[in-house]
């Protein structure tokens, strides 16, 4: 199996809207095809114009534009799940203490 057989196909970055590490960013096609920062449009104003230039001129950077009602669901439901987990951790250290 070759070293382009085994890279990851997608890497979806999130951290931060750029990758700031450049050492990192230079190592990264060797096992990455693509890096997929999630960068809604209204985020566009806050990349610095060498990432800006990164995601324009290679193929290696392929962000993931979530439309404001995506990034408002996504949101809700990441809320929703981590109330659903403190509510059962909760009730399962009441639970434990009550026993």
């Amino acid at each position: 199996m070759g070293v382009m057989e085994r890279k990851m196909k997608r890497f979806i970055y999130y951290p931060d809207f750029e990758v700031r590490d450049e050492t990192w960013l230079k190592f990264a096609p060797l096992y990455l095809e693509e890096i997929n920062p999630i960068i809604p449009f209204s985020g566009e104003k806050h990349l610095s114009k060498e990432f800006a230039n990164l995601i324009e001129s290679s193929d290696l950077i392929k962000p993931i534009r979530p439309t404001d009602n995506q990034g408002r669901t996504s949101s809700l439901d990441a809320t929703g799940k981590d109330m659903q987990m403190k509510n059962t951790n909760l009730l399962n250290y009441i639970l434990s203490v009550w026993n």
